[in-house]
């Protein structure tokens, strides 16, 4: 069985769990991870815009805006702004509170992640959202969330900056998920 607090080594990556709220193995966790990840026609990002902004410098304009306008703590090495972040964390959050999850993320050798990694003295919610906002501000390492709603599973992948993507949400959890995109001013985007 996973433990909280063990690393799992998934290829080339170092993945830490830092929660376990059901009873799974390595290889089934492993297994259903990749079933979901390959379910190509399933999948959704949380995004700011409703559509793609083609013209590249005229995003590299708006995001710009974005990190300055929307951030207390604002530096040039954000590649996303911290409303963005308190916004996919309260969604997160409350999708865990719902449904059983398995959080994990990646170990990475950062100097800067460590140093965070090891300020973490929050315990349970404090320190799940500390960890989302950090990995989507600075864009160091990633995030996942493996949900079960009865019988079935779907994942949600914090990647850093703008990158949030669910993979294979059934109906029941796709319709909660945009609700609660919708209540937070995002857009939730099938991925094609």
């Amino acid at each position: 069985m996973i433990k909280e607090n063990n690393i799992l080594i998934y290829g080339d990556l170092k993945l830490f769990v830092l929660r376990n709220e059901f009873n799974i193995d390595k290889n089934k966790f492993i297994n259903l991870i990749d079933s979901l990840i390959e379910n190509e026609e399933n999948c959704y990002f949380i995004d700011r815009f409703p559509k793609t902004i083609l013209n590249i410098e005229k995003y590299d304009e708006i995001e710009d805006y974005y990190i300055k306008t929307y951030s207390q703590n604002y530096s040039k090495d954000m590649f996303a702004d911290e409303l963005f972040a308190k916004k996919v964390t309260k969604i997160i959050l409350t999708f865990i509170s719902y449904y059983k999850v398995i959080i994990y993320y990646e170990k990475i050798n950062n100097l800067d992640f460590k140093k965070f990694e090891n300020s973490l003295n929050n315990e349970g919610f404090y320190k799940i959202a500390n960890l989302i906002e950090y990995i989507i501000t600075k864009d160091l390492s990633n995030i996942h969330f493996l949900l079960k709603n009865r019988d079935s599973y779907f994942l949600i992948s914090v990647r850093g900056g703008y990158n949030v993507e669910i993979y294979s949400p059934n109906n029941e959890d796709l319709e909660l998920i945009s609700i609660l995109v919708k209540n937070e001013g995002l857009f939730l985007r099938k991925s094609t």
